[in-house]
């Protein structure tokens, strides 16, 4: 019995011991955790960075399939081109892209790109214009998206209406300004 005691009054001291963190530990986890809130917001900048990037692309993407349904479908042409007003076509990438019947000039769609995603244009003419069969002819260029003077990312269209995204190492085609003539 006298054992049976001695193991109860163990157990019973054992549980009012405290349980806590030593200093060390609280210093090792604080450490940890102000390292980690230093990088979250530059790990959070670029991903938001990059989503807003693709997003573009996907966009632009997007509006040439439609320009070229449309073409095709309506049987008449259309055009992807850039805008400062959001009204007309003049050429100006930054502000709007409008996906456009040309011989009325009625507005299909309506994009207004972020700010911090500057796309540039450089090709023959300064908009997309298809044709009733599909081709775009007269419009065969490259699309950029740049950081720093280096491509993120390319779309190249041919004169046959086709989109391929481009490797970022082929032949760059960043601009400081907007593609405002040929």
């Amino acid at each position: 019995k006298a054992s049976d005691h001695k193991c109860k009054r163990n157990r019973t001291m054992d549980q009012n011991q405290q349980k806590a963190f030593s200093l060390v530990e609280l210093m090792t986890v604080t450490c940890i955790v102000a390292v980690l809130i230093s990088i979250l917001p530059t790990t959070l900048g670029s991903l938001a960075r990059n989503n807003r990037e693709q997003a573009t692309r996907d966009t632009l993407l997007a509006l040439l399939s439609q320009a070229r349904t449309l073409s095709v479908t309506t049987q008449r042409p259309h055009v992807l081109c850039g805008s400062s007003d959001g009204d007309t076509c003049d050429g100006r990438w930054a502000r709007y892209w409008l996906v456009v019947t040309p011989h009325d000039n009625r507005v299909h769609q309506r994009y207004q790109p972020h700010e911090t995603t500057p796309v540039c244009w450089s090709g023959f003419s300064q908009d997309i214009r298809y044709v009733p069969n599909g081709t775009a002819p007269a419009s065969n260029g490259r699309f950029a998206l740049c950081r720093e003077q280096i491509p993120v990312w390319q779309v190249v269209i041919n004169r046959q209406g086709r989109v391929r995204l481009a490797s970022t190492t082929e032949r760059a085609a960043c601009c400081m300004t907007d593609h405002t003539g040929s």
